[in-house]
This record gives C-alpha cells, structure tokens and sequence, in this order.
C-alpha cells in the first residue's frame, strides 16, 4: 500500500462507526497553501455546516 493514510483512516472509520466524527486535513502549519476550496471546507466542518462528500478516483488500484 502506498502513501501513509491506512492509520488514521482505519481509526476515523472505526470512531464513525461510533458516531464520533473526524477529520483528516491539512496541518495548521500547511494550511495557508492549501487552495481556497480546501480552506473553506475546512472551516465549514469545524463551524458545523454539513458538507459533502469528495468525490474521486484513488491513485492506487488494486490491493
């Protein structure tokens, strides 16, 4: 598997199955070069607005 998400994506998923919410972003140290739509979406999460989901292909196939 490439890339370094399988961690914090196997816990986010596991804490939805809960109900708690989370989010995986930007760090506040790289959130200034983060494009206008990233920054925004962000905000709208921590603010509460409902967001929806991206949508996308993965850069790796298979397994």
């Amino acid at each position: 598997m490439a890339g370094g998400f399988s961690d914090i994506t196997s816990l986010l998923w596991s804490l939805a199955k809960l109900g708690i919410s989370g989010v995986h972003g930007p760090l506040l140290t790289t959130l200034e070069s983060e494009p206008d739509w990233s920054q925004q979406r962000l905000f709208d999460w921590v603010e509460g607005r409902i967001i929806p989901p991206i949508q996308g292909l993965g850069w790796v196939t298979g397994a």
